[in-house]
């Protein structure tokens, strides 16, 4: 039982950090398609 606990107590974090990876993500590929458009 204790084992099940910290896995569902590890999982949070590790659900907000992917949740944060996607929203920068986007944020870079959104920067980066523009830099490609002002460069071209």
């Amino acid at each position: 039982m204790r084992t099940q606990n910290l896995g569902l107590g590890n999982l949070r974090p590790i659900r907000l950090l992917e949740l944060s990876l996607t929203r920068w993500a986007s944020l870079t590929n959104t920067q980066l398609m523009k830099l490609v458009l002002v460069d071209t």
